[in-house]
């Protein structure tokens, strides 16, 4: 099993997609990948690479068949950037910061198109949404679900936005700094960024303070988990199981692999099921509790989505 395996999921399933839209790109410009690697392998004034980026960003920004979204503008461009900089080590070094700066220039363009109204966007929640969302989840709790399900929204509206990134959040991401301010590492991934940010008691509402939501959430887990938000934890296929790398040696594990190539070879491939998303996970959270909503006659914004945090 590869190190590459231990990322999560969707930061795997973001590069990928990032590298097809680079992928269809080059094809637009009439070139392929292997003809990409020759040019910039090629250069050593590390133009090249500059050069292809920075034209890649612009292809992004002045998209003629849609207007692609801001966060996906960054994603991509901040994807293949990382992924072709990890390639090149040499060349990636010298032009860095020029690669930073044509990041920082999509994302004023983005934003300034946001505000002439170019970009559809989802509608935003308010915090009086918040506040019904997480006092309709604990009024109507049966099981544990509805106290993670709150913790869940509570964080996406104070810190995450996405929620993909609150899939791979670990308890041992939080820690205590002096003062008994709590602090939170995460990661954006969708753009691979590594981010934190201090959390503190809400004074005027307790369904809106992070730091109660976190409490119940992490008292109301049936087990021991290192995952904030366990409901979020994926199924993994046998082959991928983390401790193979800790209880086999390097020969056994190669003859692992061989054992299942074979089989996989034999073996007719089997239908499975996808698994969905935490995009689509929390878009069925917020229609359970817009039925909630109209049940009980409370207002809401409509249409909220899991892009609406």
């Amino acid at each position: 099993m590869p190190i590459a395996s231990l990322a999560p999921a969707n930061s795997m399933k973001a590069r990928t997609t990032a590298i097809n839209s680079f992928t269809m790109f080059l094809a637009a410009e009439s070139l392929t990948h292997e003809a990409t690697h020759r040019l910039i392998d090629g250069d050593k004034t590390c133009k090249v690479l500059r050069i292809i980026l920075d034209k890649y960003a612009y292809s992004l920004a002045t998209s003629a068949e849609k207007v692609i979204a801001t966060n996906t503008c960054i994603a991509y461009y901040g994807n293949v950037k990382n992924w072709l900089v990890d390639k090149y080590l040499l060349q990636g070094a010298l032009v860095k910061s020029q690669l930073q700066n044509i990041l920082s220039g999509l994302g004023k363009y983005c934003s300034n198109r946001e505000e002439l109204g170019d970009e559809k966007k989802a509608p935003p929640c308010s915090k009086e949404d918040l506040e019904a969302m997480v006092s309709l989840l604990y009024s109507t709790a049966a099981t544990e679900s509805e106290y993670l399900y709150a913790a869940l929204v509570v964080m996406m509206w104070y810190l995450y936005g996405r929620s993909s990134d609150a899939e791979a959040v670990e308890k041992s991401q939080l820690s205590i700094l002096p003062g008994g301010v709590l602090f939170l590492r995460f990661k954006r991934v969708k753009t691979a960024l590594l981010q934190g940010i201090s959390l503190f008691k809400d004074p005027t509402n307790c369904l809106t303070c992070p730091l109660q939501a976190l409490a119940v959430a992490l008292i109301m887990q049936k087990a021991p988990s290192q995952r904030m938000l366990p409901q979020f934890i994926a199924r993994k296929h046998r082959s991928d199981d983390i401790d193979d790398v800790q209880e086999l040696t390097l020969i056994e594990l190669l003859e692992v692999d061989d054992d299942q190539s074979s089989m996989e070879e034999s073996e007719a491939p089997s239908t499975k099921q996808p698994v969905p998303g935490a995009q689509a996970y929390v878009n069925r959270l917020l229609v359970s509790v817009k039925k909630l909503a109209d049940l009980r006659s409370i207002r809401m914004t409509p249409q909220l989505i899991s892009h609406s945090f």
